[in-house]
C-alpha cells in the first residue's frame, strides 16, 4: 500500500504562461461589460463564453434562505449554444457569507461541459484579479500535482449579471480517474485541522472521508499520531510509512512561495494509492 500524497483543490487549475498575457486582456475588457451588453461578447471571436441560468423563483428562494445548507434546486442553462438541465447549491464555506456565492452545478441526462457532469462555479470572492488560481496553478503543475482543470465564464442567473466565474472541476473518483491514479483513499482537509494529537484534535470534525463514504480515519489518525511521537532524527524513516515526504516538501515549498497560507490547514486533499 502506497502512502498519503498530496492533492491541491483551491489554488490549482489548468493553465499556460503563453496564454496567461493575452488572458489577462480578455479579463480586464470582459470586466467592463455590464448589464445586457454581456451577451454581446459571444459575438467576438476568443470571447469568454457567457452561462446564462434560470432557477424557479420559489426555488431560488429557498436557495437563498438555505445558504448554509446544502440545498439543491433545479437549474437550466445554456452554455456555447447547448442547453443543459442540472441541480444546483451552495458551494464552500467561507464564500457563502458574501453576496456574490460560489456553486456547485451537477448535470442530468448524462450531459456534460467542459467535459464534467459535476463541477463548481467558483466566484474567486476574494480576488479581485481573477489571476491569482491561474498563476498559481502554473506552478503547481510544473512541480508535477494532479492539478484540476477550469475555465472562465461570465454567469447570467435569471436575467441578472453576476460577473466572471471559473468552472471548476471537483475533487473526486472521476477526478483521479481520468489521470490514471489508482486512487485507495481520499481525504479532504477542513477548517481548524490541526495534525497533532497534543491539541484538542478530533478528526472526524476537521477531516471529511470522501473515498470510500465511511467515517474510518484510522490512516489519517495513524499518520497524525506518528508526527507526535516521532523524534527529529527519526522523521525521515518513520514518517514515509504515512507520508510520501518529498512530495509534501515539493508542495510545501511551492505553497510558501507563492504565500497561499490557508493551503497548509485548509484547501487541499491526503489522497492515498493502492
Amino acid at each position: 500500500v502506497r502512502m498519503f500524497s498530496v492533492s491541491l483543490f483551491n489554488f490549482i487549475l489548468h493553465i499556460n504562461f503563453r496564454r496567461m498575457f493575452f488572458l489577462f486582456f480578455r479579463l480586464v475588457l470582459a470586466g467592463c461589460k455590464t448589464g445586457t451588453e454581456v451577451d454581446s461578447l459571444t459575438a467576438s471571436a476568443g470571447a469568454v463564453p457567457v452561462m446564462t441560468s434560470y432557477i424557479d423563483e420559489e426555488d431560488y428562494l429557498s436557495l437563498l434562505d438555505d445558504r448554509f445548507s446544502n440545498t439543491n434546486v433545479d437549474i437550466v442553462f445554456g452554455y456555447k449554444d447547448h442547453k443543459y438541465n442540472g441541480t444546483v447549491e451552495a458551494q464552500g464555506a467561507g464564500t457563502r457569507y458574501f453576496s456574490r456565492w460560489s456553486y456547485r452545478i451537477h448535470l442530468k441526462d448524462g450531459t456534460s461541459v467542459e467535459g464534467l457532469t459535476d463541477f463548481n462555479l467558483g466566484a474567486q470572492i476574494t480576488d479581485r484579479s481573477m489571476l491569482r488560481t491561474e498563476l498559481a496553478s502554473a506552478l503547481y503543475r510544473a512541480e508535477g500535482f494532479p492539478v484540476f482543470s477550469s475555465n472562465y465564464a461570465l454567469l447570467s442567473l435569471n436575467s441578472h449579471n453576476e460577473g466572471l466565474y471559473l468552472i471548476i472541476e471537483r475533487i473526486d473518483s472521476s477526478f483521479y480517474r481520468r489521470r490514471a491514479i489508482p486512487l485507495q483513499e481520499l481525504v479532504k482537509v477542513g477548517f481548524g485541522s490541526h495534525f497533532s494529537f497534543n491539541i484538542p484534535n478530533y478528526p472526524p470534525r476537521n477531516f471529511s472521508k470522501e473515498i470510500p463514504n465511511d467515517a474510518n480515519l484510522n490512516n489519517l489518525s495513524d499518520l497524525i499520531h506518528a508526527l507526535d511521537i516521532t523524534s527529529d532524527d527519526q522523521v525521515f524513516t518513520e514518517i514515509s510509512k504515512y507520508l510520501n515526504i518529498p512530495e509534501y516538501l515539493r508542495y510545501h515549498a511551492m505553497t510558501s512561495v507563492i504565500r497561499a497560507q490557508d493551503n497548509f490547514h485548509n484547501n487541499f486533499y491526503l489522497y492515498k494509492t493502492f
